[in-house]
């Protein structure tokens, strides 16, 4: 009995050394079922190359495709929108008291007295484009405001490059260049015949060239 038990014990350890290099193929599984192991990732049939078919990305680069930054497509959808509100305010306004003051004062006068005078009221860089475009394309309520549209189309791509620094693809960035594009302070400055435009769009431009870097644009609103 002792022998037959040692004989049996033999039998199972030969049994066990042959069946364990297959792992789990010595693993006892009820009769009429089969289990099979799940295939290597690289042998499923969508990642499977066939010889005159383009190859088709890996599941990792599929994870890897970018989303599409909506939030940036927002952005700049408000400031789009913005422009175009300008130049229809531009187109449609009546002349303002300021506007003509500039216009009879510092834009229809000759190049000579328009260089050698000095006024609170006379933004000389403004004042130069507006003589300029008005000499070329006459004076109409558009032509007089170009520079001053100039000035806005300066100020939102800048707003552009700054929100986009700061704030890169989030919900951040399309609501501050809708507060930065509809500001009820300065839109009006977007559309008249002033220098205010230019000089918000030189600032913010400025800041924009700072690269998001807080010191630089501090001392630069200094």
């Amino acid at each position: 009995m002792a022998r037959t038990s040692s004989l049996w014990t033999k039998a199972l350890s030969c049994l066990n050394r042959l069946t364990a290099p297959f792992g789990r193929g010595s693993e006892t599984r009820p009769t009429g079922t089969h289990r099979a192991d799940p295939p290597h990732p690289a042998t499923y049939p969508s990642e499977t190359h066939h010889p005159g078919t383009p190859p088709v990305p890996s599941r990792d680069h599929r994870e890897r495709v970018p989303q599409p930054q909506t939030h940036l497509a927002a952005a700049a959808a408000i400031l789009a929108a913005a422009f175009a509100f300008y130049v229809w305010r531009a187109a449609t306004l009546s002349i303002t008291t300021d506007e003509a003051f500039t216009c009879n004062s510092f834009v229809t006068p000759p190049w000579l007295q328009i260089l050698t005078t000095y006024d609170a009221n006379h933004h000389a860089l403004h004042s130069y484009l507006c003589k300029l475009v008005t000499s070329l394309l006459g004076v109409s309520e558009l032509t007089l405001r170009l520079p001053a549209l100039l000035g806005a189309a300066l100020y939102l791509w800048s707003a552009w490059r700054l929100t986009r620094t700061l704030c890169a693809d989030s919900p951040v960035m399309p609501a501050l260049c809708a507060l930065l594009a509809f500001h009820p302070g300065l839109i009006d400055y977007f559309s008249l015949a002033r220098g205010y435009s230019l000089g918000l769009g030189l600032l913010l431009y400025a800041l924009a060239e700072s690269n998001g870097d807080l010191n630089l644009a501090v001392d630069i609103l200094r």
